[in-house]
């Protein structure tokens, strides 16, 4: 298992503990979308503050423990002793301040079990746990109060805050858990699942022990020793939180502190798959089962967990899904799209919606069409990129009534760039008129800047051979000449070679994007993946060119081997070498046109095509 820990203080001097997955050879690099727990809309929220039986033991005999806080069975899921008492007064598990003196929290215990005890509790109560407990666990519910269980659209989601006792070495292991009962999608169908948190109180090796349980068999949990100072002496509090998003992935939370509100800082992980092999086991939500939430644990008398407020939120809308309200979005909104193309999961901000008031495809190789805004593969980023869009006036706002000064926001529908301009002048009709279309300045607008990730994404069309040839002027296609096959996996397509040269190139007018100045880069990239035990041949060529076709300046790898390793197999992946370059652009000079050049050839000379695989080919630009 690799994955790297990281401990970060809050404001509170709280720490946080934060599990970021980074194998590439394992997990792959793919970013999940993620709802916070605690934000969207409240749809429930246990509040023990205001419960006025405190000093009372809560009795149940049929599956309903505590006048219907939790749903429960009468052995296995049944806490045997649950009240309502004042909060530990302890402030975040490092003193004994009164942080939380006067309020109350929902507190409970497990007796421990013996055959008089079985004898005297007999079986029955709810239809999932009637048998009688072999494991001394209990499980709490909390169900929905007036309303239907939730679906994954619904971006689900729970907070709690849980307070664990220290124990001594003597004493036996102790945990506790969030979860959320789910039916998952399975490649065999739907069936129950019960992901969560698990936290270990270990007295064998003195630490507290974190286990993430995924929507899927057992043999896909994760568990690690909790890094740092905390040991199972130490009572502490927790932060934790579980979410799900449209498209099936669930989120996991934790801070070992009290914390008001979850933030991107307590992120663990999402479930996922483990490897190739295993991808009948990436399991998606499709919706609730049981309740919302479900609280397993095992504690003793002398050691009760004490459990201060459980939210339950719903329609966070932060992140949307592909098909979400019918495809009927909200201009500038953030949408997720896990790319098969890229194997990326990526981010755009809605711009357009056709004449039926819906949103079409996204494009698929990292850039902007006429609908959406490419906002990058980075979650935080989006999110910030998109703030900064929806800051700025847009066209028809206020009747184009306007103050001179004023800055608008225009998705440009001819360079499919997001451009912010200066209002400078109005019409005879005191109101603003059209943009320029041209990236530049007119009579009522001055050009400010452009924003999008990598200033409107890669400017090369069909970069993996999605559309076969399709933008490419073949300039050498000798052997059995340039085809589209499969890159790296069973989605993703390359540009494969022949035994002589094949070399193609595709030429930007950048008077449709906006004519770049010595101020600005070129940004350019591509992949070339050998075949099999030869460094094969590649070529790599971008040319800066003035508005009558003049080259001002020029980059090129020359027809070279590639520098990759050795691999002689047939199977898996072989190995690939990224070449990148940042182009300047000389002093006095500007650029009108972009021509990017690639191709490859077979070193061995075998028949067919065993060259170089070139994939992923990017042209991207930085304005300053």
């Amino acid at each position: 298992m690799h994955y790297s820990k990281k401990i970060k203080k809050s404001t509170k001097k709280t720490s946080i503990f934060l599990i970021s997955f980074i194998s590439n050879t394992v997990f792959g690099s793919i970013v999940y979308p993620v709802a916070i727990p605690g934000t969207g809309s409240t749809v429930q929220k246990l509040d023990f503050e205001k419960e006025k039986r405190g000093s009372s033991d809560f009795f149940y005999n049929h599956g309903w423990a505590g006048q219907g806080y939790g749903l429960t069975g009468t052995q296995r899921g049944a806490p045997e002793s649950i009240k309502v008492g004042r909060t530990p007064n302890v402030k975040s598990g490092f003193s004994d301040s009164s942080l939380f003196s006067g309020k109350k929290s929902l507190q409970f215990y497990s007796h421990i079990r013996n055959s008089q005890w079985h004898d005297d509790h007999s079986t029955g109560g709810t239809k999932y746990y009637s048998g009688a407990d072999k494991e001394n666990q209990d499980d709490f519910f909390m169900p929905i109060i007036n309303k239907k269980g939730w679906v994954a659209s619904d971006t689900p989601a729970v907070l709690m805050h849980i307070y664990t006792e220290g124990i001594s070495l003597m004493d036996s292991l102790q945990y506790t858990s969030l979860r959320m009962p789910t039916v998952s999608k399975f490649w065999n169908g739907t069936k129950a699942r019960w992901p969560g948190i698990w936290i270990y109180q270990n007295p064998r090796n003195l630490k507290y022990t974190i286990s993430l349980r995924r929507p899927a068999p057992s043999s896909m949990d994760v568990s690690f020793d909790f890094p740092g100072v905390k040991k199972i002496q130490e009572s502490t509090w927790w932060t934790l939180g579980l979410s799900v998003t449209p498209n099936g992935n669930i989120h996991y939370f934790l801070a070992d502190s009290y914390v008001e509100n979850l933030t991107m800082e307590h992120y663990l992980t999402s479930s996922f798959q483990l490897y190739d092999s295993e991808k009948k086991n990436r399991v998606k939500v499709a919706y609730q089962t049981e309740s919302v939430v479900m609280i397993s644990n095992y504690a003793t008398k002398k050691h009760r967990q004490s459990i201060d407020d459980i939210l339950y939120t719903a329609n966070n809308a932060t992140i949307n899904a592909w098909g979400t309200n019918d495809r009927k979005g909200k201009i500038n909104t953030i949408y997720v799209y896990e790319n098969p193309y890229t194997q990326k999961t990526e981010y755009f901000s809605l711009q357009k919606l056709n004449h039926h008031g819906r949103y079409k495809d996204f494009p698929t190789d990292e850039t902007n069409n006429d609908y959406w805004l490419y906002l990058g593969n980075v979650l935080s980023e989006a999110i910030k990129l998109n703030q900064e869009i929806s800051k700025y006036k847009h066209w028809g706002d206020d009747s184009r009534m306007a103050n001179l000064g004023d800055e608008f926001g225009y998705f440009n529908p001819y360079s499919k760039r997001y451009e912010v301009f200066k209002l400078v002048g109005l019409g005879r009709n005191k109101k603003y008129q059209s943009f320029p279309v041209n990236g530049g300045d007119n009579y009522y607008w001055k050009f400010l800047k452009v924003l999008g990730f990598n200033v409107g994404g890669n400017l090369l069309k069909n970069n993996n051979a999605q559309e076969g040839l399709k933008y490419w002027n073949i300039i050498e296609n000798g052997g059995k000449g340039f085809a589209s096959g499969f890159y790296n996996n069973s989605v993703n397509k390359g540009f494969n070679t022949s035994y002589l040269w094949n070399i193609k190139e595709q030429t930007i007018d950048m008077n449709e994007f906006g004519i770049l100045d010595d101020n600005d880069k070129v940004l350019v990239s591509a992949e070339f993946k050998d075949t099999y035990c030869s460094n094969d041949y590649l070529l790599l060529e971008v040319e800066l060119k003035d508005k009558d076709h003049n080259i001002i300046n020029r980059f090129s790898t020359g027809k070279r081997p590639t520098k990759t390793p050795k691999l002689c197999i047939w199977n898996g992946d072989r190995s690939v070498e990224k070449v990148s370059q940042i182009i300047d652009i000389p002093a006095g000079k500007t650029v009108h046109y972009i021509t990017y050049r690639d191709g490859g050839k077979d070193k061995e000379f075998w028949a067919g095509r065993y060259g170089v695989v070139i994939s992923n080919a990017k042209i991207t630009t930085e304005r300053n």
